[in-house]
């Protein structure tokens, strides 16, 4: 299967109404679809959960350290500058380092 229809299934998923804030217990306890967009710099597919009710304001608690992680923190860690610009178009108060 490539990406292209993995993206497709991931947006018709959305559009049914698949929760895209469902907390999971893979990778991390508390991750959600919406994080894992974020991770994979999914720009489109960020945008769409944004617009399906996707909460940027979410954490999950990191493992080793107990502390909340932010979708901001996220998209920093890994380098997700598609998504940064969408947090950062949203968000005046969003900082983009």
């Amino acid at each position: 299967m490539s990406v292209g229809e993995l993206r497709g299934i991931a947006s018709l998923l959305i559009n049914s109404g698949a929760n895209v804030n469902a907390e999971h217990a893979s990778p991390v306890k508390g991750y959600t679809p919406l994080m894992l967009a974020v991770e994979m710099d999914e720009r489109a597919i960020f945008e769409q959960m944004l617009i399906c009710g996707g909460d940027i304001k979410k954490t999950y608690k990191d493992p080793r350290t107990d502390r909340d992680i932010s979708i901001m923190e996220i998209a920093k860690f890994f380098k997700s500058t598609d998504v940064m610009q969408v947090l950062k178009d949203i968000s005046p108060y969003a900082t983009v380092h």
